[in-house]
């Protein structure tokens, strides 16, 4: 039968996620699998479908997640397996992105690829600082390179490029630039040329150092430049004092968003997160807003208009945008305190931001290996050797697809946590699976822990209420309900891993472990 597999070689763009092409957003959409490099912006990633599995094969200096050869060897086993495989790239899958050896390994292996090229960073990181790679009567030609080896170990003939005249556009250039700089001068080109190093460029946090060839290494090593950046040398460079009109914004707010709760005690739970995360980054403010109109309905009319202490006010989404806008606040870092991208985190995605950019957070289990490390850090509240656990989910009825995640959680501690099970209040992982399950274990006692924040009013009374169809009555046995999972340590670690990754902050955790 011929296989129907196909892999979708996309570039990201540098970091903007308004610069992926129209192409590769339709691509991106209709992926199973997504192999994604480490500067891939948490906006694009979260365009796949929730179902999507999403695997990190980045490169950082000095940390690999995957070689090169794996990364082609896992290509290939996918398109031929039949999947849907976007391979996701930073800047362009052509420049210095190996996307021609993964085209090939593709190729040589007779499997189906297509190549949606990206904007790179030597024309848009130098663009978004106000510097033209060409312009007349100063730059006819530009050159790309890259500065990834040493000059006197590179294949890359910098005397030559010294020579030309053209502007230059290095590509991981930061480490060797004093070596870089030397040759060039060394070379022939004028020490005095204007250069500059856009760090970070098209994020938020970018910022650009400015000098001569002569002392461009000098001025980036005082301000701490640190890759990704860009180094631009050449008459052009000296434009972006002129030209310059992108501004990385103040530090914009946080937008925590949860699924709500009208319980005082769960309401407790809400706010031990926001000391948290208030805790963490102390340097930003911190807002909050439900997605349950039910919910906040129900508030209102017992006269709450604020949430904790602090005396936050009570909005939906739609209301707490509407409020940033009005406060002069460009930007906004939306971070979900939903577990799995289910129905609520998918209406939170659409809701329109008039005024605003944001940036959204992943949610708690966005893959496969998120549910497992949720499993992992959950296990010391598992039941004792006498108690069933059953982890209650909310699921979803009319969109399955939102529920394999879980399914994902239901089969992962099935497989290493004895007498633990999955159950949703919609959906799959079904709840009369989990509970004959629970039964035929013959243990005497079960302790529900919601895969949830806090738990919402109907799932505690779908699982412990006192009417006959609860989970608890039909069980028949001894139980206990946890209220959720909003103060548990490991659990609101997580969560400040997946908001410190919408900031631009990443922690090395999430996704290799590895520190540059």
């Amino acid at each position: 039968m011929e296989q129907s597999g196909i892999c979708y070689l996309v570039g990201a763009g540098p970091g903007d996620p308004g610069l992926l092409t129209v192409k590769g957003l339709a691509c991106l959409r209709r992926a199973e699998v997504v192999l994604y490099d480490h500067l891939t912006s948490e906006e694009v990633l979260a365009e796949a479908p929730p179902g999507a599995e999403r695997v990190y094969v980045g490169k950082r200096v000095g940390c690999h997640a995957a070689p090169q050869e794996e990364i082609n060897r896992q290509l290939c086993a996918l398109v031929r397996a039949g999947r849907v495989v976007v391979r996701l790239k930073g800047g362009d899958p052509f420049v210095f992105g190996r996307g021609g050896e993964e085209a090939l390994a593709l190729a040589r292996a007779g499997l189906a690829f297509e190549v949606v090229p990206g904007v790179t960073a030597g024309v848009a990181a130098a663009a978004y600082a106000g510097i033209p790679v060409t312009h007349r009567g100063l730059a006819t030609a530009v050159t790309f390179v890259t500065g990834h080896e040493a000059p006197g170990d590179a294949r890359t003939d910098w005397a030559a490029l010294a020579r030309g005249g053209q502007t230059l556009c290095v590509y991981m250039g930061v480490t060797h630039l004093p070596a870089i700089a030397r040759a060039l001068v060394a070379g022939g080109r004028a020490a005095s040329e204007p250069a500059a190093v856009v760090e970070w460029g098209t994020w938020p946090r970018q910022r650009c150092v400015t000098g001569t060839l002569g002392d461009i290494a000098e001025r980036a090593r005082d301000e701490g430049v640190v890759p990704p950046a860009l180094v631009v040398i050449g008459p052009v460079a000296a434009l972006g004092a002129e030209l310059a009109w992108f501004r990385a914004a103040a530090k914009p707010p946080i937008l925590l968003v949860a699924f709500g709760t009208s319980v005082p005690a769960a309401q407790g739970a809400l706010e031990h997160l926001d000391q948290r995360v208030r805790a963490a980054h102390p340097d930003r403010e911190v807002w909050w807003a439900f997605t349950s109109g039910r919910i906040l309905a129900k508030l209102r009319a017992r006269g709450q208009t604020t949430l904790f202490a602090r005396r936050v006010p009570l909005r939906s989404v739609a209301e707490a945008y509407a409020a940033l806008a009005g406060a002069g606040h460009p930007r906004a870092v939306v971070q979900s305190l939903h577990v799995v991208p289910g129905e609520e985190y998918q209406k939170l995605r659409a809701t329109p931001a008039p005024g605003l950019v944001l940036t959204h957070g992943r949610p708690l289990i966005q893959d496969r290996a998120a549910a497992a490390e949720l499993a992992r850090v959950l296990a010391p509240r598992f039941g004792g050797a006498d108690e069933v656990t059953v982890l209650c989910g909310h699921g979803n009825e009319q969109h399955p697809e939102y529920n394999e995640l879980l399914l994902a959680l239901d089969e992962h501690v099935r497989a290493h946590y004895p007498h633990t099970f999955v159950a949703c209040v919609e959906g799959e992982p079904g709840a009369d699976r989990a509970l004959a399950d629970a039964r035929a274990t013959g243990l005497s006692r079960v302790v529900f822990l919601p895969v949830m924040v806090v738990a919402g009013d109907h799932v505690m009374n779908d699982v412990m209420g006192e009417h006959p169809d609860s989970w608890k009555s039909r069980l028949g046995l001894p139980a206990r309900a946890e209220p959720g999972l909003g103060t548990d340590d490991g659990v609101v670690a997580l969560f400040l891993e997946r908001l410190a990754a919408a900031l631009g902050e990443d922690t090395g955790i999430l996704r290799t472990g590895c520190q540059e």
